[in-house]
């Protein structure tokens, strides 16, 4: 799975020659040593913001994300997050064995925004498409969290 997603990443910086956008963000503590490797074998100017949230005030990790623009992850809590900030939260998941998220985002008709590892569109694509409809999807995801004790992002 690591070296699968290694790949999909290695492709995708290649593809934004910008990785001044690229953050490494880990919110757990098992995921700080693999964020680093990718970090480093990535070549993301940006050293790796770490987020262990029993430590970690809301308010910073809240600051973090309501400064991107799309998250991706495979962490439920950080696309729950930065969906919560107005980020779209693209997980990019082994659709077979993360049944949670696909479940989640299947029940909040947000499934197209998952990016399955080993499905067969590149991850740039991916993106490409969801950012051509991203009003569209800010919309729909503003609308869950209101639709949830009324809570407006």
């Amino acid at each position: 799975l690591a070296v699968r997603l290694l790949q999909i990443l290695e492709k995708l910086c290649q593809t934004y020659s910008n990785k001044e956008s690229f953050i490494c963000v880990s919110q757990v503590q098992r995921d700080d040593e693999f964020m680093s490797r990718l970090n480093k074998k990535l070549d993301i100017p940006h050293s790796v913001k770490f987020f262990e949230l029993s430590k970690a005030s809301g308010e910073s990790i809240f600051s973090l994300y309501s400064n991107m623009e799309i998250l991706l992850s495979n962490r439920l809590h950080a696309l729950i997050f930065a969906a919560s900030r107005g980020v779209i939260p693209i997980p990019v998941i082994d659709k077979k064995h993360h049944l949670k998220i696909v479940g989640i985002y299947q029940d909040e008709g947000l499934d197209d925004l998952i990016f399955d590892i080993y499905g067969e569109i590149e991850l740039s694509e991916h993106i490409a498409q969801i950012k051509s409809q991203s009003d569209s999807w800010l919309h729909k995801i503003r609308s869950i969290f209101q639709k949830y004790n009324g809570y407006s992002i």
